[in-house]
């Protein structure tokens, strides 16, 4: 992990976000970014409505000032053994940017150990849009949810299947093997 410096242009002038260039990030880490405007009309402080959301996403934050907020959720053993997409390691850096009315939203999931499927990845892509419409209407964008999980079920069960198949292919080839050389 780099160490940023005061003054850094990635940090806003903040030394606990550990956001990585283009060129430092890995292969096998999946990098998000998103900029998100809000309206000049804000009901309370944006930031602080962005860290509740991710909270309850499962982020656990490990700093919050006044225009950056930084944390991660899950864990590189939960990488080895799970499907849920929320357990695996990630790091989520928050940016207020008052004077242009956006926040900045860096995702940043380590991928070691998981096969991530287009599935997998659209799980990330309709979290942050997710939160784009958290950010500007409040609403907990039901509907994309809904058909995440409806597209996930079909690609889980196509993996299922595949992977079944490999297995029953593998054994009947070891069979063969067996009889022709016994």
């Amino acid at each position: 992990m780099p160490t940023l410096k005061q003054n850094d242009p990635r940090t806003r002038e903040t030394q606990f976000a550990p956001i990585l260039s283009d060129a430092e990030i890995r292969q096998d880490l999946l990098h998000l970014h998103h900029e998100i405007s809000y309206p000049s009309k804000r009901d309370g402080d944006v930031l602080s409505r962005a860290v509740a959301f991710w909270t309850e996403r499962g982020i656990r934050f490990e700093a919050v000032t006044d225009a950056q907020a930084y944390g991660g959720r899950g864990h590189i053993l939960w990488n080895l053994v799970t499907f849920d997409m929320r357990k695996l390691s990630s790091k989520l850096t928050l940016t207020d940017h008052p004077e242009t009315r956006t926040i900045t939203c860096t995702l940043q999931v380590d991928t070691r150990f998981q096969l991530i499927t287009s599935e997998n990845r659209a799980f990330f892509d309709v979290e942050m849009d997710a939160f784009e419409t958290y950010l500007r209407t409040g609403g907990k964008a039901e509907a994309e949810w809904r058909e995440y999980r409806r597209t996930a079920r079909k690609g889980l069960i196509r993996l299922l299947v595949n992977i079944t198949l490999i297995i029953i292919a593998t054994v009947l080839g070891r069979l063969l093997v067996m009889w022709l050389f016994r």
